[in-house]
């Protein structure tokens, strides 16, 4: 079984022209934003008129949020589809 290892170089070497490579530019700002929506309505915790609506990843995966920009409180949280704004052929819809 040992003999059917290569060293590394081997194999960079015969997928050199052969494999596919990735290739993602470095972003141009330092951070990222999600575009969010201003929505009517009040916070159920403090009361401030300020909601706005946006999707955010967690340990369950993507959400469609609406929260407080005052205290971060939810109002509401309904999952996103699966592979957030990406959506790869063939998927579900």
């Amino acid at each position: 079984m040992a003999q059917d290892l290569q060293p590394i170089h081997v194999a960079r070497r015969r997928c050199a022209g052969e494999c596919p490579m990735h290739n993602h530019p470095r972003p141009l700002t330092s951070t990222v934003d999600a575009p969010r929506r201003d929505v009517a309505g009040s916070c159920p915790e403090c009361g401030a008129a300020a909601l706005s609506s946006y999707r955010v990843i967690s340990e369950g995966g993507w959400w469609n949020v609406v929260k407080c920009t005052r205290c971060l409180a939810s109002a509401s949280r309904e999952p996103a589809p699966m592979f957030g704004a990406f959506m790869p052929l063939g998927a579900p819809r």
